[in-house]
């Protein structure tokens, strides 16, 4: 990451970052040029979000405890002290830290995803991370529909066919031949709703997450990059 980038996050955002990497095993006296690759791209903003909404809950319990409340930081004006600390984190992280517009990979965003509930799959800031860093938050409603989020925002019936550029292929009324020929050639992904909730069936590299419903598993739902659809190995 640039100098320029990292004076400009929140002195807050910086020292959770810096914990981190520590975490990782670098040095208390690392400077943020020796924080490699290898950091930014296992950890995701998810990640600091918790530590950030934690902190922000510490604060809070500080006012509360004293029964009036602290003259704020330059840090705390910064985050406000929302009540929804993590929902709130968690859109600050996605705003401020541009340097992980490509370090959250499908296998990160799948495990922030992970058990959570049948249509409160994915959050708004949960699809802004996902659109940049080009990825596709695939899961099922009721039986018969297939909705995308993220890099692609819509929803289909049970099977789509994708270009390289992550572009529908509709199907032709007449099943002309150049549908047909451009289908041969897209990467599909088919949905099925059985007796073990939502199933997924594509060639496209993907990582899997659980979708619950009342304790009970109601499916999985796929996470892939759509840099993956330009690449004709997949077929």
């Amino acid at each position: 990451m640039k100098k320029e980038k990292w004076k400009k996050l929140p002195i807050e955002v910086r020292q959770i970052i810096f914990d981190l990497a520590v975490s990782f095993g670098f040095g208390r006296n690392s400077t943020i040029n020796e924080i490699d690759y290898k950091f930014w791209e296992d950890t995701s903003p998810g990640d600091i979000a918790i530590d950030l909404a934690l902190k922000l809950d510490d604060a809070k319990k500080k006012q509360s405890d004293v029964g009036k409340p602290i003259k704020p930081t330059k840090e705390q004006n910064i985050l406000s002290l929302p009540e929804e600390n993590f929902k709130y984190a968690e859109k600050v992280i996605i705003e401020t830290l541009p340097m992980f517009e490509k370090a959250v990979t499908k296998e990160k965003m799948a495990e922030m995803l992970n058990e959570r509930l049948y249509r409160d799959e994915i959050t708004s800031e949960e699809e802004e991370l996902a659109r940049k860093n080009g990825l596709v938050v695939v899961f099922g409603a009721s039986d018969d529909l297939m909705e995308m989020r993220g890099a692609i925002d819509d929803e289909f019936g049970t099977e789509v066919f994708l270009d390289s550029k992550g572009e529908v292929i509709e199907e032709c009324e007449d099943d002309c031949k150049y549908s047909k020929a451009a289908r041969e050639k897209a990467k599909s992904i088919e949905g099925t709703y059985g007796k073990s909730g939502w199933t997924f069936k594509t060639k496209i590299p993907c990582a899997e997450f659980d979708v619950f419903e009342d304790g009970q598993l109601y499916g999985k739902g796929l996470v892939f990059d759509i840099e993956s659809l330009k690449f004709d190995v997949w077929n």
